[in-house]
């Protein structure tokens, strides 16, 4: 369909997106911006976000703050492997990609459906196909006798 080199730029930009966005989560999570697209989508799921209460929503502005400090974290990660170990094709970064993508899939979506966040689950299934699809269209390109 598409060269290696067209994957690998997608995941590195990926990679990069998540950087991004994980750092606008730690700075911007209650500006008007995250609310009209994020907050208020969440909030509606476990408390009625029109009596929300100061140390409510500091409790909420440090539980994205620290998810966005991962998600930034896990950013780099992914773009320091996709820079180096993906680029060369080796087969422990495919792997490794593909695990870690899949144990977060499974486990994040169960319990955003067990508590009703749709919009996680939605977040989650796109994030799952930007990373997903140059991780399927790659993997003939992996050196299957390397570890």
């Amino acid at each position: 369909m598409f060269t290696f080199s067209f994957w690998h730029k997608w995941i590195v930009t990926a990679s990069f997106f998540m950087i991004f966005f994980g750092l606008s989560l730690v700075l911007f999570n209650q500006t008007p911006l995250f609310d009209m697209l994020f907050n208020r989508h969440i909030n509606k799921v476990f408390w009625d976000e029109n009596t929300m209460s100061p140390s409510l929503l500091l409790f909420q502005q440090w539980i994205y703050g620290t998810l966005g400090a991962v998600m930034a974290g896990w950013g780099v990660f992914m773009t320091v492997l996709s820079v180096h170990a993906f680029k060369n094709k080796d087969k422990w970064a495919w792997n490794g990609f593909m695990l870690g993508l899949l144990l977060w899939f499974a486990t994040d979506t169960a319990v955003s459906l067990t508590f009703h966040v749709y919009l996680n689950v939605l977040i989650n299934i796109i994030l799952l196909l930007l990373f997903g699809l140059p991780l399927i269209f790659t993997r003939n390109h992996f050196n299957s006798t390397q570890t």
